[in-house]
């Protein structure tokens, strides 16, 4: 029997959400077909779904395991043993540190015996991550599929909804893109949804190639149970004319229940003869968006629009059956309830502009639905053609698609590493050049090389580079490892400064003279774990499509010992999180692996005194190159007095960034834009006039179609969007088109 983990925290009908009855839809129509599959839940601890109610919902058919994500509970002495962070160490996002917390989860269930053919994530939090990266780094599940389903991810919603604010959601934005990235078989319920998913997230068609669609069983209460096509409508005895015009759906921005009140308002201006009102069965979640859209609606209309809140069972379904359902949303995976509120007896009425209501979906306009192109004027006519029809609506039909893990589970493949493509990592492991810095460290140098050396990798280089230290014990010690010489194994090379250069000149000096394929740059007072080095190379040498390999940092003192955990304090890294990236150095540390190639196109910048690393991988992760993050501490990091961690002053910071941006050799990805824009994460650094110089002068010097693709995409109106890309695009223009995108973000 195959094992399948569903990892959730909603689940129908314990908890409310679209996604819990698609979860519970799927799991009853495999469970009623008799399939061979031990299904388990991975669910967060102390929520409504619990291992008793799963076992008394599915008659003890369903497994159910809970995972703590307390972030401030105290580490296992397993995880101590291995070196594993604490969860209170991911100050970089509270979804990396639950992340971790699934992985730890799914470990010790394999530990204990159960190991899962296939693990299923939602998209959205970016839950997968760890998992994933531990998959790639060969270290976990190579006989598990981890797979990704397609529901709203938190990024997405956020930029229908004014764009990124804050430091955390910029870390969740990238979280969930790179678990995107980098799932074995990402799951769309509509070919529609992969194609927007791969145009907001700029992914190519490799990713594509590993989505599979899935149209899921829509089991609702007013349908057949079997997935057959067929839904059971109601029949209303109320006239067209009185019926009520219902939003079914969330109060949110993304919902578009504003768009709903301007149709409606002007429906009911030039249709005199309805006499029915418009009905809010829907809950608000923040009082000051419900206060204005109350004020979008005319005070002599007001007695006309009902606010209910949410409503269940008969009640919702006779709301629908005698009602004018829309549905306005801007966005939508798959919306159940306009399954629902079509099956109830509904006259529906969607938004033709969201993707699951479009071509290609059970949706066709005049058939079983009517459809408007996105605006209140189109909302109005549609309402109008809904009063005026002759005959119902016929009911909305769909045929669920046969579960993906069928293909998955008969296969039994390894999907998600190099072997997918044919190819197998190198059983010769190639040369690490490690270049190490030096300034006046000397006594820390040898504890440095030590620590490489122990890794007992077979092809090793030093390369060594003094920045004109000033001390004898640096002299002395550089002079031995001169003598140790070139053609000793592992081979070492003394290079020596006549001026202090810097880190950034030393290490692009060193560079030169390196000779193996991969690179580990190397401060002379830090230490390596002895896995790191073997277990980086194998990585990159079966994922051709990486470049980098990030170790999680531990920080420690003089006297400690980190191979056993010693450490006071931790930095955890995302690799490639390019919107994170411009206001925060979540790449990785100074010491990763990386491939001597990367530096033939890049450097690092002698421009910079420091950041000079953050800087490299900023321009990395705009160039797409791809980064894979270890879970283990292997990058140990010596706090002492002195050290360049504590050398930058609050206020060169933002000097130190802005520097960095001025060197940037193109306007990133859109996306960025409206992370800026929300300004929460900019307001904790004083950047604010930075960003805006910054902008200014990559929009200015961006070519036209380059800023209307970037205009397009940070705002919620394609009018808006033209407009200010006019603006731009006029002489003297782009003080008035910033003015612009201000006003619009503060909205």
């Amino acid at each position: 029997m195959k094992r399948i983990c569903l990892v959730t925290e909603e689940l129908f009908p314990l908890t409310a959400g679209g996604i819990g009855r698609l979860l519970f839809n799927r799991v009853t129509r495999a469970l009623e077909r008799g399939d061979d599959i031990e299904f388990h839940l991975l669910v967060p601890k102390g929520r409504a779904i619990c291992p008793a109610a799963v076992t008394s919902l599915f008659e003890g058919r369903v497994h159910c395991h809970e995972v703590a994500l307390d972030l401030n509970a105290e580490p296992s002495e397993e995880d101590r043993a291995q070196r594993y962070p604490p969860a209170a160490a991911f100050t970089d996002s509270r979804r990396h540190g639950e992340s971790f917390l699934f992985f730890r989860a799914l470990k010790r269930l394999e530990a204990s015996g159960i190991s899962f053919d296939l693990v299923e994530f939602p998209d959205l939090c970016g839950w997968a991550f760890c998992a994933l990266q531990e998959k790639k780094l060969g270290k976990a599940f190579q006989d598990t599929t981890l797979a990704v389903w397609l529901h709203a991810t938190i990024g997405l919603i956020k930029s229908f909804e004014g764009g990124l604010r804050s430091r955390e959601e910029f870390a969740v934005f990238e979280l969930e893109r790179k678990a995107l990235r980098d799932a074995d078989l990402v799951i769309a319920p509509l070919e529609r949804l992969a194609d927007f998913y791969a145009d907001f997230y700029g992914l190519g068609a490799e990713w594509r190639s590993r989505v599979r669609v899935e149209f899921p069983p829509v089991l609702l209460d007013n349908s057949r149970s079997d997935g057959a096509a067929q839904a059971v409508r109601g029949a209303s005895k109320v006239p067209l004319a009185e019926r009520a015009i219902v939003f079914p759906t969330k109060l949110q921005r993304i919902k578009a229940p504003d768009l709903f009140i301007r149709g409606v308002v002007e429906f009911m201006r030039e249709s005199p003869d309805y006499r029915g009102s418009a009905v809010f069965a829907a809950h608000a979640f923040e009082p000051d968006y419900f206060a204005q859209l109350k004020r979008l609606i005319p005070a002599d209309l007001a007695e006309r629009f009902t606010f209910l809140g949410t409503i269940q069972g008969e009640a919702r379904e006779a709301i629908f059956r005698d009602g004018i359902v829309v549905v306005s949303s801007r966005f939508e995976t798959l919306n159940l309830t306009a399954y629902e509120a079509s099956g109830a007896g509904a006259t529906l009425v969607l938004n033709a502009a969201c993707q699951s209501f479009g071509d290609g979906t059970p949706f066709v306009d005049g058939q079983n639905c009517l459809k408007f192109d996105g605006t209140p004027d189109g909302l109005r006519e549609s309402l109008k053609r809904a009063i005026a029809l002759v005959e119902p609506l016929d009911a909305v039909r769909w045929q669920p698609g046969a579960p993906y893990w069928d293909d998955v589970l008969a296969k039994r493949r390894v999907t998600g590493r190099s072997s997918r493509r044919g190819e197998r990592p190198s059983e010769a492991l190639p040369r690490v050049s490690v270049i190490v810095t030096n300034h006046n460290l000397g006594e820390y140098l040898p504890s440095a090389i030590e620590s490489v050396v122990q890794s007992g990798y077979p092809d090793l280089e030093f390369v060594i580079v003094d920045d004109a230290s000033t001390r004898d014990t640096d002299r002395e010690i550089l002079d031995r490892l001169s003598l140790y010489g070139a053609d000793a194994s592992p081979r070492v090379h003394v290079l020596r400064n006549a001026s202090n250069r810097g880190l950034s000149a030393s290490r692009n000096r060193a560079l030169a003279h390196a000779t193996g394929r991969y690179v580990l740059p190397l401060d002379a007072d830090d230490l390596i774990s002895p896995e790191f080095l073997e277990l980086a190379v194998r990585a990159l040498e079966a994922n051709r499509d990486f470049d980098v390999v990030v170790p999680a940092t531990g920080y420690f003192k003089t006297g400690d010992n980190p191979l056993r955990g010693d450490f006071c304090d931790y930095a955890l890294f995302l690799g490639d999180a390019p919107s994170l990236g411009m206001l925060a150095n979540r790449f990785a540390c100074a010491t990763s692996l990386m491939r001597r190639e990367l530096f033939d196109e890049f450097a690092y910048d002698e421009q910079l005194n420091s950041f000079e690393d953050w800087h490299l991988y900023l321009r990395l992760a705009l160039d797409s190159r791809r980064f894979l993050v270890t879970n283990e501490v292997h990058f140990f990091y010596r706090r002492r007095a002195g050290s360049m961690i504590h050398g930058v002053r609050a206020s060169e910071h933002a000097a130190l960034l802005n520097q960095m941006w001025q060197s940037l050799p193109a306007l990133p990805r859109p996306l960025f834009l409206p992370a800026f824009g929300g300004g929460d994460g900019i307001a904790d650094y004083g950047l604010k006039q930075h960003i805006r110089d910054w902008v200014t002068r990559k929009v200015r010097h961006s070519a036209p179609d380059k800023a209307r693709t970037m205009i397009k995409r940070s705002l919620n109106s394609v009018s808006e969007a033209m407009l200010l890309v006019d603006r731009i695009k006029s002489e003297g223009g782009v003080e008035a088109g910033l003015r612009h995108l201000r006003q619009k973000f503060r909205r």
